[in-house]
């Protein structure tokens, strides 16, 4: 417990740090590569203990933090053909070095058998196949309310004493062709949880808590730099981006964003 919670204000050191070294940089021009070394400290230690997925994390919680420091500056939707060909640059390396991460780390299996591009496609395109396969299944409802959505509330009441079983953290395969895979977007959950009525009620309601947030940072605290705001921003914003990957996107409702 006491490495997680490290691990996790390591993480968040690092991305104050960042948020720091960027507004010195796009503000005044000062570039103190000092303040990137607890964030160049941090990046074997998410290689090495939880894969990609948290480098990837940072990655694009950093690309959100920066176009969010250079919109406070300029304006919002203001130099926006400048920060797409930076980001397009910078997001071109890190695939790269994504899947030469995922190459290593499969011993070359993963590429060789399908390819690049073929594992490319797969990865970001059969959420919405997943979707279409389980809506055309009978959909088995969850015994508690928002088990699926919300695991952290049975979390807890499994600290306390109660006992409910737990649900399996891979979810059903399902194939198509000669390829298979288990990943859904984040519509399946709720819909398993409450209904396909209920979900889009569900949807609804986030819409207007994410609206609420995001206008206020851009209309309300558009002067207020305060870095603490700024990384938790772009944490709760990172979601959002990768709402057809299930996994990711409820990441929110865990325990380590209350740590955090």
């Amino acid at each position: 417990k006491f490495l997680v919670i490290l691990n996790i204000v390591g993480r968040n050191l690092s991305l104050v740090l960042v948020y720091i070294f960027l507004y010195n940089s796009i503000f005044f021009k000062q570039v103190k590569k000092s303040l990137l070394l607890p964030f160049l400290l941090y990046i074997p230690i998410t290689i090495f203990s939880s894969g990609r997925y948290a480098l990837f994390q940072m990655v694009v919680i950093i690309a959100i933090i920066y176009i969010l420091i250079r919109y406070q500056k300029l304006g919002w939707g203001k130099g926006n053909k400048y920060l797409l060909k930076k980001i397009a640059k910078v997001g071109v390396i890190f695939l790269v070095i994504f899947y030469s991460l995922g190459f290593i780390r499969s011993n070359g299996v993963e590429v060789t058998k399908n390819g690049i591009l073929d594992s490319f496609y797969t990865y970001f395109g059969s959420q919405i196949y997943g979707l279409d396969h389980a809506l055309k299944n009978p959909i088995v409802q969850s015994e508690y309310f928002a088990q699926e959505t919300i695991p952290i509330l049975y979390v807890i009441l499994r600290k306390v004493g109660y006992y409910i079983p737990k649900k399996p953290l891979n979810q059903k395969k399902w194939s198509w062709g000669k390829d298979s895979a288990n990943t859904y977007t984040a519509l399946r959950k709720p819909i398993i949880d409450f209904g396909i009525i209920a979900m889009l009620f569900t949807r609804i309601f986030m819409g207007l808590i994410y609206g609420i947030i995001i206008r206020k940072r851009m209309f309300v605290d558009k002067d207020t730099l305060s870095s603490t705001n700024s990384v938790f921003f772009a944490i709760l914003i990172f979601p959002l981006l990768f709402y057809s990957f299930a996994d990711v996107f409820y990441q929110i409702f865990q325990l380590d964003t209350f740590v955090t």
